[in-house]
Order: structure tokens, then C-alpha cells, then sequence
């Protein structure tokens, strides 16, 4: 598709009366962009049923494809964070397990107490 029908095409505002899959099964293999890009990474997140960096739409598309087609799971937060170039990657992951902290804190009284020492 050439600049100009992408543009013709996104003044339709098609998107509006297309399923999540139709956007993604479309705009995925269509190079040019055809549509808010919030709209497709919103339509992606659903489709997949995760979140989806914008990092990964910056190095094309392969991955996410694979991943529509189901030819591979999805990446690891270790592979995505290799899509960012190494001078700028200053990201520190953390991971809290929602059941761990249901343990730790019995009580919102509890939690409270402690979000308040903190202060």
C-alpha cells in the first residue's frame, strides 16, 4: 500500500467497526500504519492477551507475528528489553506475587499502618 491509500484509509476510520483480530490480522502485515497507533497496540493487547511494549513494533514486526500465528509464545521480558539499544537501557524489573503480599498483610489495617511509617 503507497502512502496515500494509508492515509485515504485511515480517514475512514475503519477500525471503529472491526473486531480486535480483523485490526490486528490487517494492520500486522500491512507495513504502512493505517490507524491510531494506541488503537493497534490496544487491539494487539487483547488479541495476545498480554501487554505489548512499544518496543516492539520498533524493530518490525516479525515477533508479534510469529506470536499471532502462533509459530512462538511470546518473548521474555529479557528479549525485550534487547530491543532497546544497550545505551539506553536503564530498566530494573521487579516481581511481586500478588499471593505473597496477601500473606504478608492480613489486614488493610496492617497495610495502612505500614504504607504510614513509610511517609
Amino acid at each position: 500500500m503507497k502512502k496515500k491509500e494509508a492515509l485515504v484509509l485511515a480517514e475512514t476510520k475503519w477500525w471503529e467497526h472491526a473486531t480486535d483480530d480483523e485490526i490486528v490480522r490487517f494492520q500486522l502485515f500491512e507495513p504502512r500504519l493505517c490507524m491510531p497507533p494506541e488503537e493497534f497496540q490496544r487491539a494487539t493487547e487483547e488479541v495476545l492477551g498480554r501487554e505489548i511494549f512499544a518496543v516492539e513494533f520498533w524493530h518490525g514486526t516479525d515477533g508479534l507475528k510469529a506470536e499471532y500465528l502462533e509459530e512462538k509464545g511470546p518473548p521474555t521480558m529479557e528479549e525485550i528489553s534487547e530491543l532497546v539499544p544497550e545505551k539506553k537501557r536503564k530498566i530494573i524489573f521487579t516481581r511481586v506475587d500478588a499471593n505473597d503480599l496477601e500473606e504478608e498483610y492480613e489486614d488493610e489495617d496492617e497495610l495502612e499502618e505500614e504504607y504510614e511509617e513509610d511517609e
